[in-house]
């Protein structure tokens, strides 16, 4: 290996440096002193393959990193253009109008559907401003406001009415935008246009609807007022008329809640109206302020309505005052039933009370009238059927006068019925009365002939006065005797 050296060595020698050597002697002023060896050949030789070498490594690094960029260039390409073919492919299939202008604002690309859309081609369009496409229906006002807005680079939205090639007309929600460079300038702009007929025709019909239905609304509120100006006296009359309604009105929903009440159920029940009204059911009302319900369904029947009374404590809680209720379901005009009920509370407290008077009355008067009509019948029949002396007679029949006036009187206050609805009953009619003359009176009658009695009197000179019914003792004492 190393004779191989030293033969290439010699060789490069020979070839290279020794007519180089000769070549350098040969020249003026050349002192013919300058001779390179074969060993200082060997060095050179070493030091120029080192120095290939190291310059092949460093071509060959740069070859390699230059190819990687390319690759990496191609590659990235590719996948631009294929991003490219697709933004391409969207762009021609997209379903809404698509152009782009250049900065100056004429047309460099138009979709098929814009050509479709507005009946151009894209040759037609191409080099022009979508300026062809205004129409009278959208103002200046809205395309200097799109300018504007564009070249401060911002994207307009809005809508115009665009016009057609063939001069027909038709809506798009257009929005509009820049496009800008690496450098931040303004390039190309960008157009997006959606038909929206259908939606503006929805809106016109929509608006139309509106107006009308704004119409109708006015007139019903205009009726609605005029009704209500003429309700509102029949309603102030309606709750004057509830105000003085003499009995108790309550009125509930279809679930039993009291919807209204008036005054003087509200003094019956001891309640505000603002405390029981959409909050407490008519039962709840009773369980809560009345002693007891009478149904009065088993014993009254009445068409289309619940009777019952009710009976509640008085002011100083002593006494019971009675309610008559009568309550009635709603109705309509064809006799649909509404759903709740009307209930009148009538105070018939005097009227049970007044019963109970006539009742007593009536007992009284009984006993009152079988009195006076035992003492005439007795000492009638005693003058029919024995003979007395005249004196005596005189005395029998005087006293049946006396009696009879006594009927008469009591009879006149049993048909005097102002005097029982005035809780008076059978009165006493109070006077100063000696009391011998009565005496004699009731003895005559307990001495009456043929009873077996006898009896003896023994009264004062001087004559005693009392404060007493005449009429009344003469009935209790003749009630007493046999």
């Amino acid at each position: 290996m190393i004779n191989f050296w030293r033969i290439f060595c010699h060789l490069v020698w020979l070839v290279l440096l020794a007519p180089l050597s000769l070549w350098a002697d040969q020249q003026p002023g050349a002192t013919g002193q300058y001779h390179v060896s074969p060993w200082e050949t060997e060095v050179l030789v070493a030091l120029l393959m080192i120095g290939t070498f190291g310059g092949c490594l460093i071509w060959y690094r740069n070859i390699k990193n230059l190819n990687r960029r390319l690759q990496n260039a191609l590659t990235q390409k590719e996948k631009t253009e294929t991003e490219a073919k697709k933004f391409f492919h969207v762009v021609n299939g997209c379903p809404v109008s698509i152009i782009i202008t250049n900065a100056q604002g004429f047309i460099e690309y138009a979709n098929p559907m814009f050509c479709t859309e507005t009946g151009y081609t894209s040759k037609e369009v191409i080099g022009r401003k979508p300026s062809m496409l205004q129409s009278t229906h959208t103002p200046l006002e809205v395309y200097e406001d799109l300018w504007q807005t564009t070249t401060r680079g911002e994207v307009w939205q809005g809508k115009l009415c665009c016009q057609r090639k063939d001069g027909t007309l038709f809506w798009a929600k257009s929005s509009i935008g820049p496009i800008k460079d690496q450098t931040g300038k303004i390039s190309h702009y960008v157009a997006v246009k959606e038909n929206i007929d259908q939606t503006v025709a929805l809106e016109q019909e929509l608006h139309s609807y509106q107006a009308k239905l704004e119409k109708i609304i006015s007139q019903r509120t205009e009726e609605l007022q005029r009704s209500l100006e003429q309700i509102e006296p029949a309603q102030r009359h309606i709750d004057c008329i509830l105000a003085s309604l003499a009995d108790g009105l309550l009125v509930t929903d279809g679930n039993d809640t009291i919807i209204l009440l008036n005054a003087v159920a509200e003094e019956f029940f001891k309640v505000q109206a603002k405390d029981v009204i959409n909050t407490t059911t008519l039962q709840e009302l009773l369980a809560r302020h009345a002693l007891s319900v009478i149904d009065l369904r088993k014993t009254e029947t009445v068409k289309g309505a619940q009777r019952f009374d009710v009976e509640l404590p008085t002011e100083d809680q002593q006494g019971i005052r009675v309610l008559q209720a009568s309550s009635s379901r709603v109705y309509d005009k064809s006799g649909v039933e509404l759903g709740g009920t009307v209930t009148l509370f009538h105070d018939i407290t005097r009227e049970r009370e007044l019963d109970r008077l006539k009742t007593e009355f009536v007992s009284t008067a009984v006993h009152e009238l079988r009195t006076p009509l035992t003492s005439i019948r007795g000492f009638s029949e005693l003058l029919l059927e024995r003979t007395f002396p005249q004196e005596e007679e005189k005395k029998f029949l005087f006293y049946i006068n006396q009696q009879s006036e006594n009927l008469t009187s009591i009879i006149n206050d049993l048909l005097d019925v102002s005097r029982i609805e005035s809780r008076q009953g059978l009165g006493l009619a109070k006077k100063e009365t000696a009391i011998g003359p009565l005496l004699r009176e009731v003895l005559l009658f307990c001495q009456e002939p043929g009873n077996g009695h006898h009896c003896n009197l023994h009264l004062d000179e001087q004559e005693i006065f009392l404060d007493i019914d005449k009429q009344k003792i003469t009935q209790a004492q003749e009630r007493q005797s046999p």
